[in-house]
């Protein structure tokens, strides 16, 4: 819908003031809501704004709609992705217990290993002199 809100001035300012007004371009109206717009004897457009209300409040009840339904398809998402990251978290803590695991592991055959070579050769600089 290409309808938008201008500000001008009448042609005729004896008639109709010299003021600024605001409106919207009877033309484009007359597009989308012909009942709206009136045309005099001299071609002369105006627009009945007062029966602008039940569109605007239709237009508003679709977006709060389009909105409501994207706040709920966000909040799914939300929800989705913080369960992603909650399983990631626990495969992390994981893969931390079992690295922890595998280096007590090789810090215990490095000891023996070291102890067992101190046994035959107390050379080494990790023996205990």
């Amino acid at each position: 819908m290409n309808l938008q809100g201008v500000s001008y001035f009448w042609k005729d300012s004896e008639n109709y003031g010299p003021r600024k007004q605001i409106g919207m371009i009877a033309q484009d109206i007359e597009k989308v809501y012909l009942e709206l717009v009136e045309t005099d004897s001299e071609g002369m457009k105006s627009v009945n704004y007062s029966h602008l209300v039940v569109p605007m409040i239709e237009a508003v009840k679709a977006l709060y709609s389009r909105s409501v339904g994207i706040e709920a398809s966000q909040a799914k998402e939300i929800a989705t992705v913080k369960a992603e990251l909650a399983e990631k978290d626990q495969q992390i803590l994981e893969l931390k217990i079992e690295k922890d695991r595998e280096v007590q592991m090789l810090k215990n055959e490095n000891d023996l290993m070291k102890s067992e070579l101190c046994k035959k050769d107390s050379y080494y600089s990790f023996c205990k002199h």
